[in-house]
């Protein structure tokens, strides 16, 4: 991607439904983040950037605030922990030689790109499968 995380995430956030938990990593952790989702009755959780101790002297926003305080209970901990799953697959998904390698030059246009990825997922979930099965 070209831009920012953060900047794709604000443009994002308005698609999701409301009154939901929206989990990001650390680029996530700006005030505009926070009230863009709570305007979709959203709470965002993300860790603190590193070496951020503590809030400092501006204005927060009340659900950045709000995200610190969820990230000291179980129920933070346990929203992060689903994320790093999460990103586990999708490092999965773009290094197993069934996964989301480069596209072929064939694949351009949205439609294309859609039923390429589409039809990547699943010989991919069908691959960890067959894995698992003769693991067993």
């Amino acid at each position: 991607m070209n831009v920012n995380e953060s900047k794709v995430a604000e443009e994002l956030i308005p698609q999701l439904k409301d009154g939901e938990y929206l989990v990001g990593d650390n680029a996530f952790d700006n005030n505009k983040l926070y009230d863009a989702a709570a305007e979709q009755n959203i709470q965002l959780i993300a860790p603190r950037r590193r070496g951020v101790s503590g809030v400092g002297h501006i204005r927060h926003s009340p659900y950045r605030l709000k995200s610190i305080e969820l990230l000291e209970q179980p129920l933070g901990h346990e929203l992060l922990h689903s994320r790093r799953g999460i990103e586990r697959l999708f490092g999965q998904l773009t290094t197993m030689p069934c996964g989301l390698s480069p596209l072929p030059n064939w694949v351009r246009g949205l439609k294309r790109v859609t039923n390429w990825v589409r039809a990547k997922i699943v010989l991919f979930m069908m691959w960890r499968n067959l894995r698992r099965v003769a693991a067993a």
